[in-house]
């Protein structure tokens, strides 16, 4: 009979994330595998390396018979990453449809779990919790210290599992539960208003832009094997070829210094003061 109840309470999930620096992944694996270990079926589309036509052109019809999308973004200039919203904008509507949304993030969470699941809404979909984890970032710049740089870890690690748990409660008991949204609309007069005038319009401008030092170029590859939209080629130097989300991984990936920008270091000024004035307590927290 137990058996027999454990197969009916199965439930078909869909994880979909989009991961430059790794973090989302790795939470994304980690839900994953909590929800298999609780007999859900559950399978993880990672977007991460997909050129912009391939995420363009996603098959969703390998997720249409999902009882639940998991949907895992970082945040970049306090947004959802421009391929998760993608991915959410050419969903098709499905009224019937339920949702849970997580972001990993570094300094502040700005608007992205807002975002995240007001886009789901428009497409149907009923969004049951979120979640946000800190985690180290691509605007930790080079031997740079910062509170971020062990995170997640096994405390975050737990609360994880926790909201894995939780979303397999809320599908089988409690089918008509819908989060409020005013749950994440959790910051500070100072934070809505930066946004409002400067970070919702020229968010990604503000973003350093980078340029190839063909001079110290060694034509690796790495970079474009690190490009986590595949927009970089070798033409025989590197080249970016397409719309750049900023994610930094060509700056990791090379080994001789040879991606640069101009404005890193007004960047870093400007990083630095965000973090003094605006700053956003690193916690893993559940939304629900």
């Amino acid at each position: 009979m137990s058996k027999m109840g454990k197969k009916n309470n199965s439930k078909y999930i869909s994880i979909i994330i989009f991961s430059p620096f790794g973090n989302t992944l790795k939470i994304g694996e980690y839900i994953q595998k909590i929800l298999t270990e609780s007999n859900q079926q559950c399978k993880l589309f990672n977007l991460t390396g997909k050129s912009w036509q391939q995420i363009s052109s996603f098959d969703y019809s390998l997720i249409e018979k999902s009882d639940l999308l998991v949907i895992g973004s970082a945040v970049y200039a306090w947004k959802v990453v421009e391929p998760i919203k993608m991915f959410i904008n050419n969903l098709p509507i499905n009224k019937n449809g339920k949702a849970v949304f997580f972001t990993t993030y570094g300094l502040i969470t700005g608007y992205t779990l807002f975002n995240g699941a007001n886009l789901l809404r428009k497409k149907g979909y009923k969004v049951l919790a979120c979640l946000k984890v800190p985690a180290r970032h691509s605007m930790i710049f080079k031997k740079e210290e910062d509170i971020y740089l062990n995170r997640p870890n096994q405390q975050d690690m737990k609360k994880i599992r926790k909201f894995s748990k939780l979303i397999i409660k809320l599908l089988n008991k409690f089918p008509n539960w819908e989060l409020s949204f005013k749950k994440l609309d959790y910051h500070s007069w100072k934070v809505k208003l930066l946004y409002k005038f400067m970070i919702k319009r020229f968010g990604m401008a503000l973003l350093p832009s980078t340029y190839f030092n063909h001079k110290k170029c060694t034509k690796c590859g790495k970079c474009a094997k690190a490009c986590s939209v595949q927009i970089i080629k070798l033409v025989p130097y590197p080249k970016k070829f397409g719309h750049c989300i900023k994610c930094y991984n060509c700056v990791w990936s090379c080994p001789v210094d040879t991606v640069k920008s101009r404005t890193f270091w007004i960047f870093h000024f400007f990083h630095k003061l965000l973090g003094y004035i605006y700053h956003e307590i690193p916690e893993t927290k559940i939304y629900v």
